[in-house]
């Protein structure tokens, strides 16, 4: 009995057609990084590429610097009194 290599087994035959935007890995470059964000890499490529073989397209997304929540709502504050300048209402 001869066994014969699949070129490409588990792979599905036809694409789906159907994409999906998988984002992962986005540490908080203001604190030390550590093992839980390489395990964060490795489990977005390895879905990423689980999806690629089961034929649909894939977009890897990875932030880099993503702010969090305190930083925007204090950009948001400083927008607002930067707003309330330029109409004059400080006096200007």
């Amino acid at each position: 009995m001869t066994w014969q290599k699949e070129e490409k087994y588990g792979y599905a035959k036809e694409p789906s057609g159907k994409t999906y935007m998988i984002e992962y890995s986005s540490p908080n470059t203001n604190k030390p990084l550590h093992l839980g964000h390489i395990r964060n890499n490795f489990l977005g490529w390895s879905v990423s590429e689980i999806q690629k073989a089961n034929g649909h397209n894939v977009i890897m997304v990875n932030l880099v610097n993503d702010r969090g929540i305190h930083i925007c709502k204090e950009y948001d504050r400083v927008g607002e009194v930067c707003q309330r300048c330029y109409s004059g209402e400080y006096g200007n």
